[in-house]
Protein backbone atom coordinates (compact mmCIF):
# COMPACT_ATOMS: atom_id res chain seq x y z
CA UNK A 1 0.00 0.00 0.00
CA UNK A 2 1.45 3.66 -1.02
CA UNK A 3 2.92 4.75 1.77
CA UNK A 4 0.89 8.02 1.93
CA UNK A 5 -2.04 6.48 1.62
CA UNK A 6 -1.46 4.30 4.93
CA UNK A 7 -0.41 7.39 6.73
CA UNK A 8 -4.04 8.96 5.83
CA UNK A 9 -6.16 6.00 6.74
CA UNK A 10 -4.00 5.32 9.96
CA UNK A 11 -4.82 9.16 11.13
CA UNK A 12 -8.06 9.03 9.87
CA UNK A 13 -9.49 6.31 12.05
CA UNK A 14 -7.23 7.47 14.79
CA UNK A 15 -8.85 10.98 14.80
CA UNK A 16 -12.39 8.83 14.35
CA UNK A 17 -11.30 6.89 17.40
CA UNK A 18 -11.50 10.09 19.36
CA UNK A 19 -14.25 11.39 18.21
CA UNK A 20 -15.88 8.36 19.06
CA UNK A 21 -15.11 8.62 22.83
CA UNK A 22 -18.32 10.25 23.93
CA UNK A 23 -20.52 7.89 22.15
CA UNK A 24 -18.42 4.99 23.65
CA UNK A 25 -18.73 6.83 26.93
CA UNK A 26 -22.51 7.76 26.52
CA UNK A 27 -23.48 4.12 25.69
CA UNK A 28 -22.26 2.58 28.99
CA UNK A 29 -23.86 5.67 30.65
CA UNK A 30 -27.30 4.41 29.15
CA UNK A 31 -27.18 0.88 30.80
CA UNK A 32 -27.87 2.69 34.41
CA UNK A 33 -30.23 5.02 32.90
CA UNK A 34 -34.16 4.96 32.27
CA UNK A 35 -34.66 7.39 29.25
CA UNK A 36 -38.24 8.45 29.24
CA UNK A 37 -40.04 10.70 26.54
CA UNK A 38 -42.76 13.38 26.61
CA UNK A 39 -43.50 16.39 25.19
CA UNK A 40 -42.55 19.48 27.61
CA UNK A 41 -43.96 21.99 25.65
CA UNK A 42 -48.00 20.02 25.61
CA UNK A 43 -48.62 21.41 28.92
CA UNK A 44 -49.43 21.55 32.40
CA UNK A 45 -50.62 19.42 34.79
CA UNK A 46 -48.37 16.56 32.97
CA UNK A 47 -44.78 17.43 31.89
CA UNK A 48 -44.29 21.01 31.39
CA UNK A 49 -41.70 23.58 31.96
CA UNK A 50 -41.89 25.66 35.32
CA UNK A 51 -42.86 28.83 35.16
CA UNK A 52 -40.94 30.81 37.47
CA UNK A 53 -37.63 28.41 36.44
CA UNK A 54 -37.87 27.72 32.71
CA UNK A 55 -35.20 25.27 32.55
CA UNK A 56 -36.58 23.20 35.09
CA UNK A 57 -39.19 20.14 33.83
CA UNK A 58 -41.79 19.84 36.55
CA UNK A 59 -46.05 17.95 36.59
CA UNK A 60 -47.00 15.26 38.06
CA UNK A 61 -45.97 12.42 35.37
CA UNK A 62 -42.24 14.16 35.87
CA UNK A 63 -42.51 13.12 39.56
CA UNK A 64 -43.95 9.69 38.87
CA UNK A 65 -41.14 9.03 36.50
CA UNK A 66 -38.58 10.41 39.06
CA UNK A 67 -39.75 8.22 41.76
CA UNK A 68 -40.31 5.24 39.52
CA UNK A 69 -36.75 5.53 38.58
CA UNK A 70 -35.73 5.30 42.06
CA UNK A 71 -37.79 1.86 42.46
CA UNK A 72 -35.89 0.36 39.43
CA UNK A 73 -33.03 1.80 40.83
CA UNK A 74 -31.99 4.04 37.18
CA UNK A 75 -30.80 7.54 36.65
CA UNK A 76 -33.50 9.36 35.03
CA UNK A 77 -32.82 10.73 31.50
CA UNK A 78 -35.29 13.37 30.09
CA UNK A 79 -36.11 13.16 26.10
CA UNK A 80 -38.26 15.79 24.51
CA UNK A 81 -40.10 14.51 21.25
CA UNK A 82 -43.51 15.64 19.81
CA UNK A 83 -46.93 14.53 21.53
CA UNK A 84 -47.63 12.54 18.29
CA UNK A 85 -44.24 11.56 17.63
CA UNK A 86 -44.10 9.39 21.02
CA UNK A 87 -44.72 6.12 19.77
CA UNK A 88 -42.81 6.53 16.30
CA UNK A 89 -39.56 7.72 18.86
CA UNK A 90 -40.19 4.90 20.57
CA UNK A 91 -40.59 1.99 18.33
CA UNK A 92 -36.77 3.61 16.87
CA UNK A 93 -35.25 3.06 20.14
CA UNK A 94 -34.74 6.65 21.05
CA UNK A 95 -36.11 6.18 24.67
CA UNK A 96 -36.77 3.71 26.67
CA UNK A 97 -40.35 4.67 27.76
CA UNK A 98 -42.88 7.15 26.82
CA UNK A 99 -45.67 8.97 29.08
CA UNK A 100 -47.68 12.37 28.55
CA UNK A 101 -51.01 11.27 29.28
CA UNK A 102 -51.02 8.63 26.48
CA UNK A 103 -54.38 7.19 26.30
CA UNK A 104 -54.52 3.20 26.64
CA UNK A 105 -56.26 2.41 23.17
CA UNK A 106 -56.70 -1.22 21.68
CA UNK A 107 -55.04 0.62 18.54
CA UNK A 108 -51.84 1.99 20.35
CA UNK A 109 -51.55 -1.77 21.77
CA UNK A 110 -50.50 -3.03 18.31
CA UNK A 111 -47.40 -0.70 18.24
CA UNK A 112 -46.06 -1.03 22.09
CA UNK A 113 -46.80 -2.54 25.41
CA UNK A 114 -48.65 -0.39 27.93
CA UNK A 115 -47.85 -0.51 31.53
CA UNK A 116 -50.89 -1.14 33.91
CA UNK A 117 -52.69 2.29 34.43
CA UNK A 118 -51.54 4.70 36.40
CA UNK A 119 -54.17 6.75 36.22
CA UNK A 120 -57.86 7.26 35.62
CA UNK A 121 -60.10 9.86 34.36
CA UNK A 122 -62.93 10.74 31.64
CA UNK A 123 -63.11 13.83 29.07
CA UNK A 124 -65.17 17.15 29.88
CA UNK A 125 -66.32 19.78 27.55
CA UNK A 126 -65.60 23.45 27.94
CA UNK A 127 -67.36 26.84 26.71
CA UNK A 128 -67.71 30.46 27.29
CA UNK A 129 -68.67 31.41 30.49
CA UNK A 130 -71.34 32.91 29.03
CA UNK A 131 -72.42 30.69 26.73
CA UNK A 132 -75.79 28.38 28.28
CA UNK A 133 -76.51 26.79 24.78
CA UNK A 134 -74.97 23.48 25.80
CA UNK A 135 -74.66 20.83 28.21
CA UNK A 136 -73.41 17.77 26.64
CA UNK A 137 -72.06 16.60 23.54
CA UNK A 138 -75.37 15.53 21.67
CA UNK A 139 -76.34 19.43 21.34
CA UNK A 140 -73.02 19.99 19.80
CA UNK A 141 -74.61 18.62 16.67
CA UNK A 142 -73.52 21.67 13.93
CA UNK A 143 -71.33 23.02 16.14
CA UNK A 144 -67.47 23.31 16.04
CA UNK A 145 -65.58 21.76 18.50
CA UNK A 146 -61.86 21.79 19.35
CA UNK A 147 -59.50 19.26 20.93
CA UNK A 148 -56.08 18.13 20.85
CA UNK A 149 -55.03 16.82 17.94
CA UNK A 150 -54.13 12.60 18.03
CA UNK A 151 -55.79 12.42 21.24
CA UNK A 152 -58.71 9.78 22.20
CA UNK A 153 -60.81 13.28 22.27
CA UNK A 154 -60.41 13.38 18.81
CA UNK A 155 -61.78 10.03 18.31
CA UNK A 156 -64.58 10.82 20.23
CA UNK A 157 -65.58 13.91 18.14
CA UNK A 158 -65.36 12.06 15.11
CA UNK A 159 -67.41 9.49 15.95
CA UNK A 160 -70.32 11.85 16.67
CA UNK A 161 -72.18 12.95 13.66
CA UNK A 162 -72.67 16.79 12.92
CA UNK A 163 -69.98 17.94 14.62
CA UNK A 164 -67.19 20.04 12.94
CA UNK A 165 -63.75 18.68 14.33
CA UNK A 166 -60.78 21.86 14.80
CA UNK A 167 -57.70 19.69 15.91
CA UNK A 168 -54.78 21.80 17.76
CA UNK A 169 -52.27 21.48 18.64
CA UNK A 170 -51.67 22.92 21.81
CA UNK A 171 -54.38 23.75 24.87
CA UNK A 172 -53.48 27.15 24.70
CA UNK A 173 -54.14 28.01 21.18
CA UNK A 174 -57.45 26.22 21.32
CA UNK A 175 -58.61 28.36 24.02
CA UNK A 176 -57.67 31.33 22.42
CA UNK A 177 -59.77 30.04 19.58
CA UNK A 178 -62.77 29.59 22.01
CA UNK A 179 -62.57 32.64 22.78
CA UNK A 180 -62.51 34.89 19.93
CA UNK A 181 -65.63 32.61 18.76
CA UNK A 182 -63.78 30.60 16.09
CA UNK A 183 -65.08 27.30 17.46
CA UNK A 184 -68.21 26.82 19.84
CA UNK A 185 -66.57 24.26 22.70
CA UNK A 186 -63.41 22.31 23.35
CA UNK A 187 -63.34 18.73 24.64
CA UNK A 188 -60.05 17.64 26.52
CA UNK A 189 -59.12 15.17 29.04
CA UNK A 190 -60.31 16.49 32.86
CA UNK A 191 -57.05 17.69 34.07
CA UNK A 192 -56.02 19.44 30.77
CA UNK A 193 -59.57 21.12 31.63
CA UNK A 194 -58.47 21.76 34.94
CA UNK A 195 -55.30 23.05 34.29
CA UNK A 196 -56.19 24.86 31.55
CA UNK A 197 -60.38 25.62 32.15
CA UNK A 198 -61.24 26.24 35.33
CA UNK A 199 -58.15 28.33 36.43
CA UNK A 200 -59.28 31.06 33.89
CA UNK A 201 -63.03 32.61 34.46
CA UNK A 202 -63.49 33.58 31.05
CA UNK A 203 -64.53 29.95 30.64
CA UNK A 204 -66.80 27.58 32.51
CA UNK A 205 -66.64 23.36 32.12
CA UNK A 206 -69.52 21.49 32.20
CA UNK A 207 -70.25 18.98 34.64
CA UNK A 208 -71.57 15.73 32.19
CA UNK A 209 -68.93 13.09 32.63
CA UNK A 210 -67.68 11.77 28.97
CA UNK A 211 -66.43 8.60 28.89
CA UNK A 212 -63.86 7.31 30.75
CA UNK A 213 -59.88 6.22 29.78
CA UNK A 214 -56.78 5.03 31.63
CA UNK A 215 -53.35 6.17 31.15
CA UNK A 216 -50.63 4.21 30.46
CA UNK A 217 -46.82 4.36 30.23
CA UNK A 218 -45.56 2.92 26.73
CA UNK A 219 -42.69 0.94 26.59
CA UNK A 220 -41.11 -0.88 23.07
CA UNK A 221 -42.47 -4.80 22.84
CA UNK A 222 -39.14 -5.50 22.40
CA UNK A 223 -38.05 -4.59 26.08
CA UNK A 224 -40.56 -6.90 27.48
CA UNK A 225 -38.57 -7.19 30.74
CA UNK A 226 -38.66 -3.51 31.43
CA UNK A 227 -42.39 -3.64 31.12
CA UNK A 228 -42.53 -6.44 33.68
CA UNK A 229 -40.50 -4.43 35.88
CA UNK A 230 -42.19 -1.41 35.55
CA UNK A 231 -45.20 -3.14 36.74
CA UNK A 232 -43.91 -4.27 39.86
CA UNK A 233 -43.02 -0.39 40.43
CA UNK A 234 -45.97 0.79 40.04
CA UNK A 235 -47.92 -1.51 41.81
CA UNK A 236 -45.40 -1.22 44.76
CA UNK A 237 -45.71 2.81 44.75
CA UNK A 238 -49.92 1.84 44.14
CA UNK A 239 -49.21 -0.03 47.47
CA UNK A 240 -47.49 2.37 49.41
CA UNK A 241 -49.77 5.39 48.82
CA UNK A 242 -46.86 6.73 47.30
CA UNK A 243 -48.72 7.79 43.87
CA UNK A 244 -51.77 8.78 45.63
CA UNK A 245 -49.51 11.21 47.49
CA UNK A 246 -48.52 12.89 43.80
CA UNK A 247 -52.10 12.86 42.80
CA UNK A 248 -53.05 14.95 46.26
CA UNK A 249 -50.58 17.37 45.29
CA UNK A 250 -51.18 18.07 41.87
CA UNK A 251 -55.13 18.12 42.96
CA UNK A 252 -55.67 15.15 40.76
CA UNK A 253 -57.04 12.11 42.65
CA UNK A 254 -60.45 11.57 41.48
CA UNK A 255 -63.29 9.03 42.44
CA UNK A 256 -62.27 7.18 39.33
CA UNK A 257 -58.88 6.67 39.87
CA UNK A 258 -59.47 5.30 43.95
CA UNK A 259 -61.39 2.98 41.84
CA UNK A 260 -58.91 1.91 40.11
CA UNK A 261 -56.60 1.60 42.83
CA UNK A 262 -58.82 0.21 45.24
CA UNK A 263 -58.45 3.15 47.62
CA UNK A 264 -61.17 4.57 49.38
CA UNK A 265 -59.19 6.33 52.04
CA UNK A 266 -59.67 9.96 52.35
CA UNK A 267 -56.88 12.29 50.70
CA UNK A 268 -54.45 13.85 53.26
CA UNK A 269 -52.35 16.16 51.53
CA UNK A 270 -52.79 19.70 50.37
CA UNK A 271 -52.70 20.50 46.81
CA UNK A 272 -49.73 22.50 46.82
CA UNK A 273 -48.29 21.97 43.53
CA UNK A 274 -51.24 23.33 42.04
CA UNK A 275 -51.79 25.94 44.61
CA UNK A 276 -48.00 26.88 43.06
CA UNK A 277 -49.21 26.17 39.37
CA UNK A 278 -52.09 28.79 40.19
CA UNK A 279 -49.85 31.27 41.54
CA UNK A 280 -47.49 31.48 38.96
CA UNK A 281 -50.08 31.99 35.96
CA UNK A 282 -50.55 35.68 34.60
CA UNK A 283 -47.80 36.81 36.96
CA UNK A 284 -46.38 40.59 35.80
CA UNK A 285 -43.00 39.81 35.76
CA UNK A 286 -40.42 42.87 36.40
CA UNK A 287 -37.23 43.37 34.53
CA UNK A 288 -34.75 42.17 36.61
CA UNK A 289 -37.18 38.66 37.29
CA UNK A 290 -37.52 38.55 32.81
CA UNK A 291 -33.37 38.65 33.15
CA UNK A 292 -32.92 35.85 35.91
CA UNK A 293 -35.11 33.95 33.21
CA UNK A 294 -33.20 34.56 30.40
CA UNK A 295 -29.96 33.88 31.88
CA UNK A 296 -31.12 30.61 33.18
CA UNK A 297 -32.61 29.76 29.40
CA UNK A 298 -29.38 31.12 27.58
CA UNK A 299 -26.69 27.93 28.95
CA UNK A 300 -29.70 25.69 27.36
CA UNK A 301 -29.55 27.64 23.92
CA UNK A 302 -25.52 27.79 24.33
CA UNK A 303 -25.18 23.52 24.78
CA UNK A 304 -27.49 23.11 21.75
CA UNK A 305 -25.95 25.39 19.85
CA UNK A 306 -22.63 23.16 20.87
CA UNK A 307 -23.65 20.04 19.81
CA UNK A 308 -24.77 21.01 16.42
CA UNK A 309 -21.29 22.57 16.28
CA UNK A 310 -19.49 19.68 17.06
CA UNK A 311 -21.58 17.30 14.65
CA UNK A 312 -20.87 19.82 11.46
CA UNK A 313 -17.14 19.52 12.78
CA UNK A 314 -16.93 16.28 12.50
CA UNK A 315 -18.43 15.79 9.59
CA UNK A 316 -16.34 18.70 8.30
CA UNK A 317 -13.26 16.56 9.44
CA UNK A 318 -14.39 13.22 7.39
CA UNK A 319 -15.37 15.19 4.47
CA UNK A 320 -11.86 16.59 4.69
CA UNK A 321 -10.11 13.19 5.14
CA UNK A 322 -12.17 11.79 2.31
CA UNK A 323 -11.41 14.25 0.25
CA UNK A 324 -8.03 14.51 0.73
CA UNK A 325 -8.10 10.17 0.31
CA UNK A 326 -9.41 10.63 -2.91
CA UNK A 327 -6.73 13.61 -4.42
CA UNK A 328 -3.81 10.91 -2.78
CA UNK A 329 -5.37 8.09 -5.52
Amino acid sequence: MNKSIFNYLRNFFALLFILSMPIIVQSQQAKSELKWAADAESGAPYVFYDAKNPTQITGFEFELVQLLSKKLKLQPHFVQNAWDGLILGLDRGEYDIAINGIEITDERKKSVLFSDPYYATFLQLVVRNNDSRFKTLSDLNGFKVGTLNGALSEKVLRSENGIEVLPYESESNAHQDLLLNRSDALLFDAPIAKYYSAVDSRFKILPAVIGSMNYGIAISKKNKDLHKKINLALQEMTESGELKEIYEHWALWNPATAQLFNDLSPTRISPSSFENYKNNLNVNRGFAEKIEIYEKTIPILLMAALKTIQISFFAMLVGLFLGLFALDL
